[in-house]
């Protein structure tokens, strides 16, 4: 799989920063996931994408545990 130049991810950044401020607060958990849920559709490799999930989900935490 062909990994995202530093200008497309940046594009992506700023169409999900402009998604995620459209849909309200309390949505935001069902776009997500339904963005994910759709993304993995189109791509298939469900392995990798669980990988991704997971991994994302770690981040997160050891983030939230070094505020």
């Amino acid at each position: 799989m062909e990994k995202m130049s530093f200008q497309q991810l940046e594009v992506l950044y700023d169409a999900m920063a402009r998604s995620l401020d459209r849909v309200p607060e309390s949505r935001r958990n069902v776009y997500l996931a339904r963005l994910v849920l759709q993304i993995a559709h189109e791509l298939g490799h469900a392995d990798r994408i669980v990988a991704l999930v997971e991994s994302s989900a770690d981040e997160v935490l050891r983030e939230g545990a070094l505020s």
